[in-house]
């Protein structure tokens, strides 16, 4: 394995997100692992030091179970220790030197869960915000484009018709240069909250830059987007009305395949393309092509 395949590998352990199920399964190997550092504690007797082995899991389950689950296995290490050292010792109390000794364990463990917890936290935020367009909260172009690959690719296997729709709203320079750039980034905002309210949970909305948007529709063959394509850009255009943004118009390329092909930046372009028809023939409308199997990108 080189260094690269071998990066990718612990980058994707690392980013990997466990569901509700997988949450509950790191946090009993976090257990189980606990009770058996406690074990083998107990067996080898006070000659080892075993206490520093509680930190990998704990830091395991807050990194992947999040701080909460990572204070419950603290707590079941405290107890795991303090009941090994107690049969240890044969007993005996505690003195106050093995008190501050179990206090500086207990503080080192919830120093480790809350780092790990916080530091997987931050890589989360870094991660959504590189994949996300930061005034819109859509998919940036990066993720459209990586999300469409794989979107198209699923379709092509399971035989679904698919569409892409290329938006672009007109005379917004017009906005910026009389009203301002807050403003210009209100409008935006309301485009991107109205293409966010109007597609299903399947589908995938996208800024590619200005005042560019795409969006992503599988499973909806040329019938269905002719009728959605309208609704959007009508509710879009009231939107845009209801902000003051009336001179506003959105023109709309629609491009639906009955056999997606198998590249996604050809279909995307293909929609652009149509985009500027509608530019070219007096903007503010919508323009479809329907692609039969066969026809390719």
């Amino acid at each position: 394995m080189d260094r690269h395949s071998a990066s990718s590998r612990l980058s994707r352990i690392a980013h990997w997100e466990p569901g509700p199920a997988q949450r509950r399964a790191v946090v009993l190997a976090g257990l189980a692992a606990v009770v058996l550092v406690g074990l083998l504690h107990l067996a080898t007797g006070p000659a080892l030091e075993f206490h520093a082995f509680y930190l990998l899991p704990v830091i395991l389950v807050a990194w992947y179970a999040g701080h909460a689950a990572g204070l419950l296995l603290v707590l079941a290490s405290i107890a795991g220790w303090i009941a090994t050292d107690w049969s240890l010792r044969g007993g005996e109390a505690f003195s106050a030197t093995a008190l501050f000794n179990e206090a500086v364990r207990l503080a080192v463990l919830l120093w480790a869960a809350a780092v790990s917890a916080e530091l997987r936290r931050v890589l989360r935020r870094e991660a959504e915000l590189a994949r996300l367009d930061p005034l819109t909260r859509l998919a940036n172009r990066r993720m459209f484009y990586e999300a469409g690959r794989r979107e198209l690719g699923l379709a092509q296997r399971q035989g679904q018709p698919v569409t892409v729709m290329f938006l672009d709203l007109d005379d917004f320079k017009a906005v910026n240069d009389t009203q301002g750039h807050q403003a210009g980034d209100a409008l935006l905002r309301a485009v991107a909250d109205g293409l966010g309210r109007a597609i299903r949970a399947s589908d995938l909305a996208g800024r590619l830059g200005g005042d560019e948007f795409a969006l992503l529709l599988p499973g909806m063959g040329a019938e269905a987007a002719a009728e959605f394509a309208a609704r959007l850009r009508a509710d879009l255009l009231e939107r845009l009305a209801a902000g003051g943004w009336s001179r506003v118009g959105v023109s709309l390329g629609v491009v639906s395949y009955a056999a997606p092909p198998a590249d996604f930046d050809a279909v995307v372009a293909r929609a652009d393309a149509l985009m500027y028809e509608v530019k070219a023939a007096g903007k503010n409308a919508v323009r479809q092509r329907m692609v039969g199997a066969g026809e390719g990108a």
